[in-house]
């Protein structure tokens, strides 16, 4: 597989789903490795669903102006 097709596959999750099963496998993992274990780690056992009892200064779009 291409080096541009890696990268692409890495990055593009619509590229990815699109392989056949022979090219995913291919496809070497990223070197930075996957960081979906560490964000389980920062968010812990916290049910994104209910973002609405999430403190709004959390999720302001333009924090110097609240």
């Amino acid at each position: 597989m291409p080096t541009a097709d890696i990268v692409r596959a890495w990055t593009d999750e619509d590229f990815r789903a699109a392989l056949a099963p022979e090219e995913l496998a291919a496809v070497p993992d990223h070197p930075a490795g996957s960081i979906d274990a560490e964000l389980d780690q920062v968010l812990g056992a916290f049910d994104p669903a209910s973002r609405d009892e999430w403190p709004i200064t959390t999720f302001s779009r333009n924090p110097c102006c609240s």
